[in-house]
């Protein structure tokens, strides 16, 4: 079924890639969930549906243990009015009337700052931390010095192979996933629970969804994968990276490998928000993020 035009929506379907993946690439989005792919395989945990209003795409949430929201709406003309019509058919449906993950750049463009009709709310733990392709692939500075030291003990101390991501491996990253969750105890954290099932959808459906991947092979088992996308002319996103914890340097080796062999012709990377785990957002600096997304609530006042 295709997507439905507005006031109706459809849960999200791999048949509504074309449609959608045209937006993204005609607007070249800055936020990270701005992926078919992204959308695609969290479906469950945020249980999107998807509408056109006028050519525009509107994203609704309906979380089984959060309130309903819309994802910003993406498209080529994007208005006040455009708001005020997502809005009203929130109130209209019952539900708190806001926006989610809406980005600077957007709140710049509708002038939103000093506007009385919506109040503008930054929201930390969803900043994407975007880097400079080249810093991840040299490791270079003092404030990546760990980073790289844990990446020489890696190439000095392991016979390795990297592999782009085929669909003969697949198989082998989804077995990889199974014993990094039982080592992580993803059962346990509903957080973790949700990502394992987005990271399955992701590699079940890697033929539909087209993005790349890559992969560490030590003695033919895959002990780390990375995959990511396109998220606009400069940028690459990473939406899923793992790797064995036992092994010393595989998550700076898994990072720079798939940054100079898959993604060298960006500029940037993305590497998504941290959710506000604070174990996760210094992961994340550690890296010396360029700079980060901001990314806003809009409600109306």
């Amino acid at each position: 079924m295709p997507v439905p035009q507005f006031p109706e929506f459809r849960p999200i379907e791999i048949n509504h890639k074309n449609t959608i993946s045209t937006i993204f690439e005609t607007i070249d989005p800055v936020i990270s969930e701005f992926t078919f792919t992204n959308l695609f395989v969290w479906r469950h945990s945020y249980q999107f549906q998807v509408s056109l209003l006028d050519g525009t795409l509107l994203v609704l949430a309906c979380p089984e243990h959060d309130s309903h929201f819309f994802m910003p709406p993406a498209g080529e003309t994007i208005t006040i009015q455009t708001l005020e019509t997502m809005f009203s058919f929130m109130s209209k449906e019952g539900w708190l009337p806001e926006i989610r993950r809406f980005s600077r750049q957007l709140v710049e463009e509708l002038d939103l700052w000093d506007n009385p009709q919506f109040k503008v709310t930054p929201n930390r733990e969803d900043y994407d931390y975007v880097y400079r392709t080249r810093d991840l692939i040299e490791l270079k500075g003092k404030k990546l010095r760990k980073k790289k030291n844990h990446l020489n003990y890696f190439l000095k101390h392991y016979d390795f192979v990297f592999e782009p991501l085929t669909t003969s491996t697949v198989n082998l990253c989804l077995k990889m996933q199974e014993e990094w969750c039982n080592l992580r105890n993803c059962s346990d954290h509903s957080m973790l629970t949700s990502e394992d099932f987005a990271v399955f959808e992701a590699l079940h459906h890697w033929e539909d969804l087209n993005y790349e991947g890559g992969i560490i092979l030590i003695d033919g088992k895959v002990e780390a994968f990375s995959l990511g996308e396109r998220l606009n002319k400069v940028t690459a996103v990473v939406h899923f990276e793992k790797a064995n914890p036992k092994i010393r340097g595989l998550y700076p080796a898994i990072n720079r490998l798939c940054c100079k062999n898959l993604w060298s012709n960006y500029t940037y990377i993305n590497r998504e928000q941290d959710l506000g785990e604070e174990g996760l957002r210094q992961a994340k600096l550690s890296y010396n993020p360029c700079f980060l997304v901001e990314k806003y609530t809009i409600t109306p006042r």
